[in-house]
């Protein structure tokens, strides 16, 4: 309507030719998008419980719903972690709807030592569970965890309460924080990698110490320790990275989630 106004009330309109034109044009982004192996991308639902927190995008796989999600926990230090960020849409290449958390603030490990300040990150890990659990064509009831440092230690939280979350397995990267309660209370089976080299030594003894609580209690706690791997081993840009670590990290990775979350 508004179009033949322009053009005046005597002027044929194009209008189902254009339609036409755009709609081929339309699909051929489309047809160009999945030749070249992209992954679809949309903005994740703001949490109402949360209104302050930091959305990330949410990366979607090119196969067809319903799909098994993964939430990632990033490292301590960053608003937004770009090392988090690119997991998951990397994730997405392996069949899984992904997005990672933003904490909304910069934190460290001393916030462990504050009961309320943990509480209150949990429940801003708890609104995004619950915000990717609900994304389109999501399978609430088959989600993972992946916990990078800091980050462990939450993931070794939703661990232990996974019977309501939909968590079916989480995987924790140089994050091995001392749980021996939670440990022995886990809901779904965990995989650690740790490196020896981690300038965190404690996190080695942890991982062992976790390992042993979680078999005498009849859980599945199962650790990969990595020769000359310092913390952060898989991230490319640091000064830590080492590719064979990370390298064998990932497959296993991959591994261990198909086998918890995918249909056999």
């Amino acid at each position: 309507m508004i179009l033949q106004q322009q053009l005046g009330p005597h002027r044929k309109t194009h209008k189902p030719i254009l339609c036409g034109i755009l709609s081929s044009l339309l699909f051929g982004l489309i047809l160009f998008g999945f030749a070249c192996g992209t992954q679809t991308t949309k903005r994740g639902v703001l949490s109402r419980g949360n209104p302050q927190s930091i959305v990330r995008p949410v990366f979607y796989p090119k196969t067809e719903a319903p799909y098994p999600a993964i939430l990632v926990l990033p490292e301590a230090g960053t608003l937004v972690s770009s090392h988090a960020d690119e997991t998951a849409r990397n994730l997405a290449g392996e069949g899984y709807v992904a997005q990672a958390v933003s904490y909304a603030e910069r934190i460290s490990g001393k916030i462990l030592s504050d009961q309320n300040e943990a509480n209150r990150k949990m429940r801003v890990i708890s609104d995004s569970l619950g915000n990717l659990r609900h994304q389109a064509g999501v399978d609430p009831k088959r989600i993972g965890i992946i916990g990078y440092s800091l980050g462990g230690a939450f993931a070794i939280h939703l661990a232990s309460g996974a019977e309501g979350n939909g968590v079916r397995a989480v995987v924790i990267y140089y994050g091995i924080y001392r749980f021996p309660d939670i440990v022995k209370s886990l809901q779904v089976p965990v995989l650690a990698f740790q490196g020896d080299a981690d300038i965190f030594q404690e996190f080695i003894g942890n991982a062992y110490e976790m390992q042993r609580i979680a078999q005498e209690n009849h859980r599945q706690f199962d650790v990969v320790l990595y020769k000359n791997a310092k913390h952060g081993f898989d991230f490319k840009p640091s000064g830590a990275f080492n590719a064979p670590a990370a390298s064998d990290a990932w497959k296993r990775m991959v591994a261990f989630l198909d086998n918890n979350l995918k249909p056999r």
